[in-house]
């Protein structure tokens, strides 16, 4: 396994099939002008990434490969996340299988996995999104400015993956026929790896991963990850050249990439969080919605109505 990051900008040519910078208010508004097409057309997905440098690595993978030197890192990865999912399912005398049960969800693997990311437990899934101006918001969200000697770590970055690529959707009709073979339709982890990639779509029931809240104004898809040690970038450029060798086809024709990505100038980002705010009212209480806000939102309503008609008491009522 190589670095956990990239090097420089030029590093990344190696897993995207296309890059560019983002470096002028000139750039970006011919940018977004692209994303509004783009969103239109229905076929993208996206993730907003805070540095350049990151590669897509999930949470379980990089809290597994922190303890490559421990007796966790022996137990093996599948079973790690299999334990995980179990830890969870029975924490606090069984809660969250009652949780989920009364949802019609049953002991779905891939339902506990997006109840453990969304609180934040390590998974093998990477949170993307159908909106680019959500993923926008996830890469600009910082807008603190130092300027970096080494030139990669001046920008964030925007992902955009097309969803119907042969590979995810193999990986789908896959799943289609495992559901198959489980009549209540619950799927344990250890056939759900099976699958390699996955996109887990909350507008699909048969995922039931709208248990997270999130993910609705997120616009939310879940891209799972079965490698311990690969981030999705280079797993999935190594799993297309080895598919097309299946096949007899030309390992190297330029078409096992299937990530783009528009590197944006940190010095950009706060005029992307007034506007994301301004165009689209995206910002973090949008997209993190506190329920817990919900009474405040209400006596705060009332107030305002009080204020706007006056009590009985007043001449008005007389």
């Amino acid at each position: 396994m190589g670095s956990t990051e990239f090097l420089n900008l030029s590093d990344k040519d190696k897993y995207y099939y296309f890059t560019s910078c983002i470096d002028t208010e000139e750039q970006l508004e011919d940018f977004w002008k692209e994303l509004v097409e783009v969103k239109q057309r229905k076929e993208f997905i996206f993730r907003g990434v805070e540095e350049a440098r990151y590669k897509l690595y999930n949470s379980a993978q990089r809290y597994f490969l922190e303890y490559k030197d421990s007796k966790l890192y022996c137990v093996g990865y599948d079973l790690f996340i299999q334990n995980s999912i179990e830890t969870i399912r029975t924490w606090n005398n069984n809660s969250v299988e009652r949780y989920l049960s009364q949802r019609g969800i049953g002991a779905n693997s891939i339902a506990y996995l997006s109840l453990m990311q969304h609180f934040g437990v390590p998974t093998p899934l990477l949170d993307f999104t159908y909106n680019p101006f959500v993923a926008l918001y996830f890469a600009s969200k910082f807008t603190k400015v130092e300027s970096c000697v080494n030139q990669i770590d001046n920008y964030s970055s925007l992902i955009l993956v097309h969803s119907q690529h042969f590979i995810i959707q193999n990986a789908l009709d896959y799943f289609q026929q495992l559901l198959k073979s489980y009549d209540d339709g619950v799927v344990p982890y250890r056939a759900l790896k099976f699958a390699l990639f996955l996109l887990f779509d909350s507008n699909n029931d048969v995922f039931k991963i709208t248990n997270n809240h999130n993910i609705i104004n997120q616009e939310g898809v879940l891209f799972f990850n079965d490698h311990a040690k690969l981030p999705l970038e280079e797993y999935f450029t190594t799993t297309s050249k080895y598919a097309k060798a299946l096949r007899g086809q030309d390992v190297n024709d330029g078409e096992n990439r299937l990530f783009a990505c528009w590197n944006i100038s940190k010095r950009l980002h706060s005029i992307i969080q007034r506007r994301l705010r301004k165009d689209f009212s995206i910002d973090r209480e949008f997209l993190f919605p506190d329920f817990t806000k919900l009474e405040s939102a209400f006596h705060s309503s009332v107030e305002r109505y009080n204020r706007q008609f006056p009590p009985p008491e007043s001449p008005m009522w007389r």
